[in-house]
């Protein structure tokens, strides 16, 4: 896994937007609402994919041409 935290602003803006980007990377929050709502996202989003027979073709060949499926796209089968 990885985390990236990037920021795009004007030249006048930067200085800001760098201390907020350095905010975020060194001071995360996960606040438990959020955290919850994003995790419903992605197991609909494997849920659907579940009823998709092309992402189904999809994730076996890219499992058969490059390797081990991931956890979760071996549940979303």
């Amino acid at each position: 896994a990885s985390t990236s935290v990037s920021v795009s602003a004007l030249t006048r803006n930067f200085s800001a937007a760098l201390d907020l980007a350095s905010d975020v990377a060194l001071h995360p929050t996960f606040p438990k609402d959020e955290t919850e709502r994003q995790r419903a996202s992605r197991l609909a989003s494997l849920t659907d994919q579940r009823a998709n027979p092309t992402m189904v073709a999809t994730n076996v060949m890219n499992a058969a041409l490059f390797g081990k499926l991931s956890k979760a796209e071996q549940e979303a089968l």
